[in-house]
């Protein structure tokens, strides 16, 4: 008998044509899957939110303890041992007294710095964010713990600080700072940081070891390594927000010289290159008549893991023979304001005795003054009366700066030929001269009274 089927049957014919559009429906619907799941996973990837952008935001799933009890709370959030500092508000006379543009150009740059504040908050600690999250949660039913947790959180702008006598608040319980705050792993030690980059160094990662160890870049895990990544690509999302607002401030900003500042600063934001925050630097440090003050502030006093390496010979040698520098990271504040003139008049007025200061400071010949009288003084002077003070700059930490002059000795500004620029803090100036009793009475508490006799 022959077993091999007639193809020319017609029947058989027409089992095959259906078998071939069967399966023909069963590829073009699995392709239609595929193509449907490769969608799904595309739209997902494209619209999740940036972990790094929106980290601890809510919903709030984590649950702290408190770090200190109500009696505690109530004692430091009671006004005799609070110092309140206002700042600007949209009614004040030398809000009003703005041009339109400026006044609008300030919303952008508010909205900017609260962005800033949230970056600061998480490379200030790993659990800032969610531990803020938990307050808000816990004040809306009416947690009266909460609620005097979250006014010395706001003032001392994250969960661990010391007070003006030095002594450590912690406002979540088993939650201490740590030597690389929240720039560096948070369970890293000293001595496990200095194994890996012995170890990278050795196995020749020059490069991420640079990466590592410069101001501007968070460090992670990497396996048994670490990475770093420069400020600017970790949080893309949240600069590229602050560096948008700059533009539209310096669309409607009625001053030339802040304008171009806003540009270069916004421009800094959008592209990890040293050079431009240096061109940004120097720039900023030339606004002297401007209606307007902004500045991000980039200081870096408190890393104390990058610059713990002089204590280990072997990474030391090796840091030097690879031509590598450390430089302890950099914290970040956003500062904006209104420049009082008639205090501004009053400090350029002694910007010629700055010279005969600088010759008459301690151990002057020992060291190199950045002013002297055969050079010409690359220094600006303001009074800001305050708008908004976030991110490191408005940290109540043991106190606050009446004033800050920058950039710093590290930055790239002052090796490009770039000046400083000294702007002043004027309602914190105030404060600090008033309240005579007050300040008696700190005093007392830190030094012997034959010490400090007032006259």
């Amino acid at each position: 008998m022959n077993n091999e089927p007639n193809l020319d049957d017609p029947m058989l014919s027409n089992d095959l044509n259906c078998c071939k559009k069967h399966m023909k429906t069963i590829i073009f619907a699995f392709i239609g899957i595929v193509v449907i799941a490769g969608i799904i996973i595309l739209v997902v990837l494209l619209t999740k939110k940036d972990s790094n952008t929106d980290e601890g935001n809510k919903p709030v799933n984590k649950k702290y303890d408190y770090g200190l009890d109500m009696d505690e709370l109530k004692k430091r959030t009671d006004p005799d041992n609070m110092i309140i500092f206002v700042l600007l508000a949209p009614n004040s006379t030398q809000y009003t007294s703005l041009e339109q543009g400026d006044k609008d150009a300030l919303k952008y740059l508010v909205k900017a710095g609260a962005i800033l504040e949230d970056i600061h908050l998480r490379i200030d600690e790993h659990n800032n964010i969610p531990f803020r999250n938990f307050l808000e949660e816990e004040i809306k039913k009416g947690n009266e713990k909460a609620n005097l947790t979250k006014i010395i959180f706001d003032g001392q702008k994250g969960i661990n600080s010391v007070d003006i006598l030095t002594n450590k608040v912690n406002l979540a319980k088993g939650i201490t700072a740590k030597p690389g705050w929240g720039v560096y792993p948070e369970d890293i030690t000293k001595e496990e940081l200095h194994k890996i980059l012995i170890t990278m160094l050795k196995e020749n990662k020059i490069e991420e070891v640079k990466k590592i160890l410069n101001q501007r870049s968070i460090v992670e895990r990497d396996g048994v390594y670490l990475k770093a990544t420069d400020y600017v690509d970790y949080f893309k999302n949240d600069f590229s927000k602050i560096a948008d607002l700059l533009d539209k401030a310096s669309e409607v900003s009625t001053n030339a010289d802040f304008n171009d500042y806003l540009k270069k600063q916004a421009k800094a934001l959008r592209q990890a290159d040293p050079l431009l925050d240096a061109y940004a630097d120097i720039k900023w440090a030339e606004l002297q008549d401007t209606p307007l003050e902004l500045t991000i502030t980039r200081e870096n006093y408190r890393d104390e893991l990058t610059g713990s390496f002089i204590d280990n010979k072997e990474l030391v040698q090796l840091l030097k023979d690879n031509n590598i520098f450390p430089v302890p990271k950099d914290y970040l504040g956003f500062r904006v304001g209104i420049i009082n003139k008639e205090g501004t008049d009053a400090l350029l007025s002694i910007k010629k005795y700055l010279p005969l200061m600088a010759e008459n400071m301690p151990y002057h010949e020992k060291y190199n003054q950045s002013i002297s009288r055969n050079e010409t003084i690359k220094q600006t002077m303001v009074d800001a009366d305050l708008i908004m003070l976030a991110g490191d700059v408005g940290a109540y930490r043991a106190g606050i700066n009446f004033a800050e002059n920058l950039p710093n000795d590290d930055k790239l500004s002052l090796s490009m030929g770039g000046g400083r620029r000294n702007v002043y803090h004027r309602q914190f100036r105030q404060i600090g001269a008033g309240n005579p009793d007050k300040k008696q009475k700190k005093l007392d508490l830190l030094l012997d009274k034959e010490q400090h006799k007032n006259k």
